[in-house]
């Protein structure tokens, strides 16, 4: 019995959505570059939920002023009076694997989210059907947690199981121990190991032929590098072998934002574009997706509770049926058959245009929905108004302006006139009266017009 440091500790930041707060009782350094962390409900020594033998966890972790989210398969047997396990290699130039292996102690409290994912056993389990596993490297952890499970069960109802794993050394090779303390006589488990340093690599064809008769008739779990993994399944799909018997984990880097430059074709919901409308068929909503916005942070936005993990197109979680339009990227963590059937993953996709979807997961609350239409429409109204104020200003100050000129030209014309008619009539006439004034200050107007000190930029104004 393992002794866990139980003691509990204030979480560091609020509660991502959707995710659980766990605590770190047990770290182990399995070798150089891999460590084993044990995570339990905080102050137990529990799981912090229950989950299947082969699925994986999402971490929610805050770093570089942000929230940085990666998966990692449970290495455990399904037990939920065992903490969960999960291990993690550190990836060259990887912020949050570097951060968990040279940062987690234990006491420490972590976020993650509910265990996910469809890597497990068949439901239709049965003694003596044959399962074939082919890892590399860290391929192994979700594996590690079928096969536990497999020794807890009876002798009679195991199946017949067999292992093909690569890694570079035995030294490096992770979970090595356990795996031969599984089954010493290997009864119901066969493995083959191999080591690139010592010339033996697995191939799918060495694997095929390792398989023998068992191949056509066995479920396979594959988990492993993408070359690797297309490699086995081209070999699969080519023996004819049905699809519902093939079962991948996928894990990707997590996806870049899309390149945006001027030669690159500029589609409305990217960058640079006006945003286009996104239609939810189930619900009838038809939503604003801003320029470069994913699905997922636009559902969101509105109100949706869509499902999610990763947040980064790693474990499809999050996928979506399209019903009509196009989206990109593509999403590595789909199945041939998940995207011939028109699912796309909304934690990374962008419309290339207007969409249709499925259904968007929990619809918002009345409320909510009303909120986020109103938030739209005021937005519009919002600048709508400052286009109007805008114009408005420019219009004042345009009359400003000719106002002003306008002034000006009649001050400093009405002195210059009369002088002039001061000095250009006798005093004989200045003792008519008013009224042969305006007949003399329109012809001494005329006649000193060459001289009055306007400029030439004001007659066009007046």
């Amino acid at each position: 019995m393992f002794a866990y440091n139980t003691v509990a500790q204030r979480a560091p930041m609020a509660a991502p959505a959707n995710m659980l707060p766990v605590q770190v009782v047990r770290r182990e350094i399995l070798m150089d570059g891999v460590v084993r962390l044990s995570l339990t409900m905080p102050g137990t020594i529990q799981a912090p939920a229950s989950y299947l033998p082969g699925q994986f966890i999402t971490l929610g972790l805050p770093m570089q002023r942000q929230i940085l989210y990666r998966s990692y398969s449970l290495c455990g047997n399904g037990r939920p009076d065992y903490p969960w396990v999960i291990t993690v290699k550190r990836q060259y130039m990887g912020v949050v694997s570097t951060y968990l292996y040279d940062h987690v102690r234990e006491g420490m409290v972590l976020y993650a989210s509910r265990p996910r994912g469809t890597f497990i056993l068949p439901a239709n389990l049965r003694p003596g059907m044959p399962l074939i596993f082919v890892a590399a490297g860290s391929g192994i952890t979700p594996i590690i947690g079928i096969l536990s499970a497999l020794a807890l069960l009876p002798p009679e109802y195991r199946p017949h199981a067999q292992l093909h794993y690569a890694s570079r050394s035995p030294a490096e090779t992770i979970y090595l121990r356990e795996l031969e303390a599984l089954d010493p006589q290997s009864r119901w488990l066969r493995r083959w190991y191999y080591f690139s340093s010592q010339g033996t690599r697995l191939t799918p064809q060495r694997v095929l032929e390792q398989a023998g008769h068992l191949a056509r008739h066995a479920h396979w779990y594959i988990c492993g590098p993408e070359a690797l993994k297309r490699q086995v399944l081209g070999l699969l799909k080519a023996s004819a072998l049905p699809e519902h018997r093939v079962h991948v984990e996928t894990f990707v880097s997590p996806a870049a934002p899309l390149p945006v430059s001027s030669n690159v074709r500029q589609y409305p919901g990217m960058a640079g574009g006006t945003g286009v409308r996104l239609r939810v068929a189930d619900t009838g909503a038809v939503l604003h997706v801003q320029p470069n916005e994913t699905l997922l942070a636009a559902l969101e936005r509105h109100g949706y509770r869509p499902d999610f993990s990763c947040r980064a197109g790693a474990c499809g979680t999050c996928k979506l049926r399209l019903l009509s339009g196009t989206v990109e990227p593509v999403g590595e963590a789909l199945s041939a058959a998940e995207r011939r059937a028109g699912y796309v993953l909304s934690c990374v996709d962008r419309p290339r245009g207007d969409i249709t979807i499925a259904s968007a997961g929990q619809a918002p609350t009345r409320g909510a929905a009303f909120a986020a239409a109103s938030g739209y429409a005021a937005s519009r109204r919002q600048a709508a108004i400052r286009r109007v104020r805008m114009l408005t200003l420019v219009g004042v100050f345009g009359l400003f302006v000719g106002f002003w000129g306008l002034t000006l030209h009649r001050a400093s014309s009405t002195p210059t006139t009369s002088a002039a008619s001061s000095s250009s009539q006798s005093p004989a006439s200045n003792q008519q009266g008013t009224s042969s004034g305006s007949s003399s200050s329109g012809s001494s107007s005329s006649t000193l017009a060459p001289v009055a000190p306007v400029p030439n930029t004001q007659s066009g104004t007046s």
